[in-house]
């Protein structure tokens, strides 16, 4: 036989606070932040991925950060 600490009235209670916290963060308005420039970097890091493809992907990912326009973008927004 297992003695619970917390018993029914109070574990229901934290599952409860723990529900409403996330859904209110789940609702919460998200605020975006200024950026000179919106990069999106993915990548597959599923099992089917071979070798010579992940190096493809971090190649890829690699030549972005090189690309003169990525670069340029870069350094001539305001934010830097």
């Amino acid at each position: 036989m297992t003695v619970s600490i917390l018993g029914p009235p109070i574990r229901n209670r934290c599952i409860g606070a723990a529900a409403a916290l996330l859904v209110a963060h789940i609702f919460s308005p998200a605020f975006a932040e200024p950026v000179d420039l919106e990069l999106v970097i993915a990548t597959d890091v599923s099992r089917s991925v071979n070798t010579e493809e992940a190096m493809l992907q971090r190649d890829g990912v690699a030549q972005a950060f090189r690309s003169a326009e990525i670069i340029e973008a870069i350094e001539r927004g305001a934010l830097g």
